[in-house]
């Protein structure tokens, strides 16, 4: 039996990548949870407020308009839908697997108030933009009660 050795070398970084997906799939709540279910897997997303807005992006490649849902439910936008399985006949021997099929769900904290009629979700090579403008600010004037009562009875 003949034993042959690769020359290169590991790269570190990716092998920490490889051991994290690792113990995350070994983990409570990774990919499989109590009943065999599979836990909805999270796209990659970025978010960033400009002065005008909010915005969020989230890469989710191979999917129709129609299988995305995006909710905002109080201070927290909701990201769902599932990516459908291109290859469902089950005979593969995987030599890598780093795209996650089925259901996913991204919730994202909203840290100021946004105008949800205002909302923008624009859904294009494989990327969601959505676009929560910032909400009216609101100007609260203070009841003067307490002055014209004093009044009244300093005049007495």
């Amino acid at each position: 039996m003949y034993v042959i050795r690769r020359a290169r070398s590991r790269d570190p970084e990716r092998l920490q990548q490889e051991m994290e997906a690792v113990f995350r799939t070994l983990m409570p709540g990774g990919p499989a949870v109590a009943g065999g279910q599979p836990s909805p897997w999270r796209p990659a997303t970025e978010v960033y407020e400009t002065r005008e807005a909010l915005v969020v992006r989230a890469e989710i490649a191979g999917m129709d308009e129609g299988q995305l849902s995006v909710d905002i439910d109080g201070d927290m936008l909701v990201i769902r839908g599932e990516r459908p399985d291109r290859c469902p006949d089950g005979r593969r021997s995987y030599h890598e697997a780093r795209i996650p099929y089925g259901a996913f769900r991204a919730d994202i904290y909203i840290p100021f108030p946004v105008d949800a009629d205002q909302t923008v979700a624009e859904y294009e090579n494989g990327f969601l933009r959505i676009v929560l403008p910032r909400g009216v600010a609101r100007t609260i004037v203070p009841r003067q009660v307490g002055a014209a009562s004093v009044n009244r009875q300093g005049a007495q």
